[in-house]
């Protein structure tokens, strides 16, 4: 068929091989392009683009968040808490649900590990309406999966979980405190409203509540976040969190308003597990014979010596250079075990000796709370060991450092185990200890661990109780402890025959630094409570300059509890939030989770 002309623009020719006979022939001819070619590639693409949007899955997830999570935390007389969690979940596309992750193992600072126990007591709607669930949870954690697997919502939903939780808490020597991660810092979505609400034991007085809340991302101490008490509640709240940032919050209580409820330590593997059926025998012989010879070890520990104490003595034990022993040295050379007050002695003995001054403050104006500045006075190259490597720590850069200062640095907290082995080395060195009371104090320690870890109760007590007493004395040492001791005698003595003793201010503060390495301060400070005495140069109190002996002993328990305080750590090793060194994420709870 004949094309005319101008018909021929849109062909175009192509070679076709076609077989002639056995021989391919290359040939040419005119083809029509393909029609619509343009519009099946234009319909391509937007078939591309627009089939994620038709699938069911959630490819726009990031839009989903939480409108508003409402906790509250109701702490209980016998130790426990039961959280109850409001979480306001928005779904952009269809899904099932939500899923909650707390975690309920604890760190402390050494990386040992404490697991609380949780009871799950309901998961429901916003109208109370039991949700279809899936419990997950182990012992190390919760771990709910919330929704019907056969049906899809969309919207707007409220989840509510309710828990109790056992072991919460943490016991430090002058407060009790919770220091609970309250979101979480595992969530992937934005949460906009974050509301919590810590309701304590109606008898806790709420004006010695401490309150700290921390924002942000793991390890964050930013604090956008807002604290009030109303009655007995304390309300944290803050807004706009985004991605993995979370609300942490601290209340530090009053001594002995809870029960001691303490988490007990993370389960063995089961390598070790089977490991310990393995050896049988060797156990038998742990449990029976090592509580035993830690026993005989202490006993036999002390010398004929010792035994020579006499009912008062009014000075110190000395060296070998017949110069006294320090409140630190002394009380490390009786006790043989090394703690906080041999710090707290020294920094009295060094004020007295006026090289710092101590400074109380009250801050707050709703609750009063104690603060301490020292004040370094004067050069101190000359002083011992331990007293020179305290105040260098103490004022490594400036002249005036506060108990919140020291709280804060984790240089202060490392460098206390330092200074209790040169106190320890100082003792051995002038011939009082044929054994370092420091590493014979960890060693013991560390069996009386091994020990509760293993339910061995007998050789926690031992090493505890005797083990870590077991320090050899030298003769000569045992001689000035028995001195020790009578001093000692002397200090806690209530017999009216020792008061003329004790008339004289230069008495009372030259001694007081000793009391408070023995641990008597509160019986030498009540023996002055009728007699007139002036507020110590080196101490200045917020109360003024008349000297009471009741407030003063409360001022100096502070003062111990502030610098124990400083070293930032619980008897189970826990660091506190309380004192400015929380942050996000932290403590006890936490967690995240997300849709499905």
């Amino acid at each position: 068929m004949l094309k005319r002309k101008g018909e021929w623009r849109n062909w175009y020719t192509r070679n076709v091989e076609v077989v002639v006979g056995v021989y391919p022939v290359q040939v040419q001819v005119l083809s029509r392009p393909p029609e619509n070619i343009m519009k099946k590639l234009l319909l391509f693409i937007l078939t591309s683009l627009l089939i994620p949007l038709l699938l069911p899955s959630k490819t726009f997830a990031g839009s989903e968040y939480i409108q508003n999570y409402t906790a509250t935390i109701n702490i209980q007389q016998e130790g426990t808490i039961l959280v109850k969690e409001s979480i306001d979940y928005y779904f952009p596309a269809p899904g099932h649900g939500i899923f909650r992750k707390v975690p309920l193992i604890k760190t402390n600072e050494q990386g040992d590990k404490y697991r609380m126990s949780a009871e799950l007591l309901s998961v429901t709607d916003a109208s109370g309406k039991p949700y279809t669930y899936q419990d997950l949870s182990t012992s190390r954690e919760i771990n709910l999966k919330i929704g019907d697997p056969d049906k899809t919502i969309q919207g707007m939903h409220t989840y509510n979980i309710n828990y109790k939780i056992s072991g919460a808490l943490t016991y430090f020597e002058n407060f009790d405190e919770l220091y609970w991660n309250i979101t979480g810092n595992d969530w992937e979505i934005p949460i906009r409203q974050v509301t919590a609400t810590i309701i304590l034991p109606e008898n806790i007085p709420i004006d010695k509540a401490n309150l700290s809340c921390y924002t942000g991302k793991q390890g964050s101490t930013a604090t956008n976040c807002t604290a009030d008490q109303m009655d007995n509640r304390l309300v944290f709240e803050t807004t706009n969190l985004g991605s993995y940032e979370g609300l942490t919050v601290v209340i530090s209580l009053p001594k002995g308003f809870v029960e001691v409820l303490e988490p007990s330590r993370d389960s063995l593997s089961i390598f070790t597990t089977i490991l310990i059926i393995l050896l049988a025998v060797v156990v038998l012989l742990f449990y029976v014979v090592a509580p035993i010879f830690v026993f005989l070890k202490w006993f036999r520990s002390r010398r004929p010596e010792e035994k020579r104490v006499v009912a008062a003595w009014f000075e110190p034990p000395k060296n070998k250079q017949g110069e006294l022993l320090t409140a630190s040295q002394t009380g490390l050379l009786l006790n043989k075990v090394p703690d906080m007050k041999q710090v707290t002695s020294a920094l009295i003995q060094l004020a007295y000796q006026g090289y710092i001054k101590i400074k109380e403050q009250e801050k707050g104006l709703l609750k009063q709370t104690k603060e301490y500045e020292f004040h370094l006075l004067k050069d101190y190259s000359g002083l011992p060991k331990f007293e020179s490597d305290l105040l260098a720590i103490l004022f490594e850069k400036q002249t005036v450092v506060t108990t919140k200062e020291l709280a804060k640095s984790q240089r202060f907290a490392k460098k206390l185990s330092s200074l209790q082995k040169t106190l320890s080395k100082e003792l051995v060195t002038e011939g009082f200890f044929e054994e370092d009371p420091y590493k014979k104090n960890t060693l013991y320690s560390i069996i009386g661990v091994i020990g509760a870890v293993f339910f061995n109760i007998f050789l926690a007590i031992a090493s505890f109780g005797f083990g870590r007493k077991s320090t050899k004395r030298t003769a000569f040492g045992a001689q000035a402890a028995a001195k020790a001791e009578s001093l000692k005698n002397f200090l806690a003595s209530q017999d009216k025959q020792l008061e003329f003793q004790s008339q004289n201010q230069l008495f009372f503060e030259k001694l007081l630094p000793y009391a408070v390495a023995f641990g008597v301060e509160k019986v030498w400070i009540e023996r002055f409570k009728n007699i007139t005495l002036e507020q110590p140069e080196w101490f200045e109190s917020s109360s003024g300059k008349v000297f009471s002996a009741a407030t003063f002993n409360s001022s100096l328990s502070s003062l111990s509890g502030s610098v124990a305080a400083s070293s930032g750590r619980s008897s189970s090793g826990f660091s506190s939030g309380s004192s400015g060194g929380g942050f996000s994420g932290s403590g006890g709870g936490g967690g995240g989770g997300g849709s499905w």
